[in-house]
C-alpha cells in the first residue's frame, strides 16, 4: 500500500510540474531543454535493422511510460524516420524530462503502417527496470526491425524492442558534457554511438580526465564544486567544494592529475585545487576576468588568456605568483603549447600569434579565419585551430607561420578533442546539440552525433596501444 501511495504521488507531482511550465518543449534551438535536480531526464535513441525494402517513411507520434495505470506522455517531438536511410544508425529521437520510478513498460506511438497511414500503438516491456530517481539522467535505447513474415514473399512487418542504458564494460569512450542538461553523455568511438548517461548537479562547466587513475572530473558552476566521478566503475566518487563566493567557468588539470587549475571571470581570479585533499590550496587575483588555461609542464607555467583586458598572463604553477603580462590582440582565447612555443588564439583579430613564454617577445602571427576560438594539437607537427565565425579548421605545421590548410563547411566549430587510435577529430558545434566527427587523414567530415542538449566540453579515455 505504502509504494502505491508513492507512485501515485510521484505521478501526481510529475503532472504538476508539467502543468507549471516546469518541464520544457522538445530539444531544438529555439526553446533548449534544461532539468532540475529534482527531476529525473531521460534521453531516447532509435536504431534500425533488418529486411531493407521500399517503405514510406515511418512517424513516431510520442511515447508514454507506464506508472502504476498510469500512462505518461515523454515531452518528445515527433520524428519521420526514413528506414533505408537511417538502417544501422543511432538516431535521437530526443529528450525529456521523465517520471520518477521504476519502469518497465512502454508504449510506443507510431503513424505510417498500411496504406491508410494509421497511428498505432507498440506496447513494449523492458528487459530490466529502468530507475529513475531526482537528478538521474540515462538513456533509453529503441530497435526497429523490418521482419518478413512466413518464407518468400510473405509481408513486411515492423518490430520493436527497447532498453535501458546497461554497464558500459570499458573501451574507448567520449565523454559530452551538455552543461545545461547537468548532463554527462558516454560516446563509444569504435561506433560514434551513444551508450549512456549520467547527471551531475549544474550547470555544469568543464570536464577533465585522469586517464590513469580513470576518473572524470566535473566542474559544477551551478554547485561551485568539481565533481569527481569514476569511469572503470560508473559512480559518484565525491564532491570537492570550492567556495561560496566562486563563479567557476574554466578548468585544467595538472600533467599528473593532482591538481585542478580554475578560473572564475566574475571574481578575476585563479585558484589551484589539490584533488587529493579535496581543498583549494592558492588563490590569486589577477582581474581581468581569466578564462581559458594552460599548463606548461616543462617550464612550470600557468597561461590564463583574458578577453577582456587582451592579455595572458603568465603565472607560476606552483604559487600562481605573476611572472609576466603579455599584450596580444583582440579578445584572446584559446591557448596551446606547441613547436616550444605559446600559440594564442585571437579571436577578434582572425590570427594566431605565437609568443615566447619565457620573454613575451612576439615571435610571428598566422592569419586564420574570423573567430578563432579554440587549439588543439594532435601531436608533435599538427595542430588544429577552431574558427567559430568562419565556421571552419585551420591546420597548423610545426615550424610554419602560414596555415596553408583549411577544413571548411565545420558548423560553429568550438572546443576539440582527437582519438588518436580512430585518427579523429570530435568538434563541438557551438550553440547545437551535436558534435561533428573529421577524419584526421582525409580532413572530411565523415559524421556527426547528435545529443538530448548543447555539448559544452569533451574528455577521452582512450587504452594504450
Amino acid at each position: 500500500m505504502g509504494c502505491n501511495v508513492k507512485i501515485i504521488l510521484s505521478v501526481l507531482v510529475f503532472l504538476l510540474l508539467l502543468a507549471s511550465g516546469c518541464s520544457v518543449s522538445a530539444p531544438d534551438a529555439r526553446a533548449p531543454l534544461s532539468f532540475s535536480d529534482q527531476q529525473a531526464l531521460l534521453t531516447v535513441y532509435l536504431k534500425s535493422r533488418g529486411v531493407v525494402e521500399e517503405i514510406a517513411p515511418l512517424q513516431f507520434v510520442g511515447l508514454s511510460v507506464q506508472v502504476d495505470d498510469i500512462w505518461i506522455d515523454l515531452d518528445l517531438p515527433p520524428a519521420s524516420v526514413d528506414f533505408q536511410q537511417q538502417k544501422g544508425r543511432q538516431l535521437l529521437l530526443g529528450a525529456s524530462v521523465a517520471p520518477l520510478g521504476q519502469h518497465r513498460s512502454l508504449r510506443l506511438l507510431v503513424r505510417g503502417l498500411g496504406e491508410e497511414g494509421e497511428l498505432r500503438n507498440f506496447h513494449l516491456t523492458l528487459p530490466e527496470t529502468l530507475d529513475l530517481n531526482r537528478g538521474d539522467s540515462k538513456c533509453l535505447f529503441i530497435e526497429w526491425e523490418m521482419l518478413r513474415e512466413g518464407q518468400g514473399n510473405g509481408m513486411v512487418v515492423p518490430a520493436f524492442k527497447a532498453w535501458g542504458q546497461r554497464p558500459v564494460l570499458g573501451g574507448n569512450l567520449l565523454y559530452v558534457a551538455c552543461g545545461e542538461l547537468n548532463t554527462v553523455y558516454v560516446t563509444r568511438i569504435d561506433n560514434s554511438e551513444v551508450v549512456a548517461a549520467f547527471g551531475i548537479p549544474g550547470p555544469l562547466a568543464e570536464i577533465c580526465l585522469d586517464d590513469v587513475r580513470q576518473r572524470l572530473y566535473v566542474l559544477s558552476k551551478g554547485r561551485r564544486s568539481i565533481y569527481v566521478y569514476d569511469c572503470a566503475n560508473e559512480r559518484l566518487l565525491d564532491q570537492i567544494l570550492l567556495s561560496s563566493s566562486v563563479s567557476p567557468e574554466y578548468m585544467i588539470l595538472s600533467a599528473g592529475g593532482r591538481y585542478a587549475y580554475v578560473s572564475d571571470p566574475t571574481a578575476g581570479s585563479v585558484y589551484k585545487v589539490n584533488l587529493s585533499e579535496g581543498r583549494m590550496t592558492v588563490q590569486r587575483r589577477l582581474g581581468h576576468r581569466p578564462g581559458y588555461l594552460l599548463e606548461i609542464d616543462e617550464l612550470n607555467l600557468l597561461a590564463v588568456s583574458s578577453a577582456s583586458s587582451s592579455q595572458v598572463f603568465i603565472l607560476n604553477s606552483d604559487t600562481l605568483e605573476l611572472n609576466q603580462a603579455i599584450q596580444v590582440g583582440a579578445k584572446p582565447h584559446g591557448l596551446l603549447y606547441f613547436a616550444q612555443s605559446l600559440y594564442v588564439a585571437e579571436s577578434a583579430s582572425q590570427s594566431v600569434s605565437v609568443y615566447s613564454p619565457q620573454s613575451g617577445r612576439q615571435i610571428a602571427r598566422i592569419s586564420v579565419d574570423m573567430g578563432p576560438l579554440f587549439l588543439l594539437s594532435v601531436d608533435e607537427e599538427t595542430a588544429y585551430v577552431s574558427n567559430s565565425i568562419g565556421q571552419s579548421l585551420s591546420v597548423l605545421t610545426a615550424g610554419q607561420n602560414v596555415a596553408f590548410r583549411r577544413i571548411g563547411s565545420v558548423s560553429s566549430p568550438a572546443e576539440m578533442i582527437h582519438s588518436s587510435r580512430k585518427r579523429l577529430l570530435y568538434v563541438v558545434a557551438k550553440n547545437s546539440a551535436y558534435l561533428t566527427v573529421i577524419d584526421q587523414g582525409t580532413e572530411k567530415i565523415v559524421r556527426s552525433i547528435n545529443y538530448g542538449g548543447q555539448p559544452k566540453s569533451l574528455a577521452l579515455l582512450e587504452t594504450k596501444f
